[in-house]
């Protein structure tokens, strides 16, 4: 709440996504605020070491997970899909 969440749709006429998402392992403030990938059966993260493939990926799937959990998530706006479960 003190870092203002927004509510989460799971609207399937809707594309899917989300904007201003950050991690939440750590304080909103400070941080750069990534919108999600875009809607694609895969994705495919690429680049040197230390260039925030494992970071992206944590984020984002943190933000999935308490949007489905709460119906609340750390982005500015989203629309995301609903899963019966979860692979990392």
């Amino acid at each position: 709440r003190d870092e203002g969440w927004q509510p989460v749709s799971f609207d399937t006429s809707k594309s899917y996504g989300y904007t201003g998402g950050w991690n939440l392992e750590e304080s909103k403030y400070g941080q750069i605020h990534n919108d999600g990938p875009v809607d694609a059966p895969i994705t495919i993260l690429s680049g040197a070491n230390t260039s925030g493939k494992s970071y992206t990926m944590k984020s984002d799937f943190l933000i999935r997970v308490a949007a489905q959990s709460l119906g609340f998530a750390p982005v500015r706006s989203g629309n995301l899909p609903h899963f019966d479960s979860f692979i990392i």
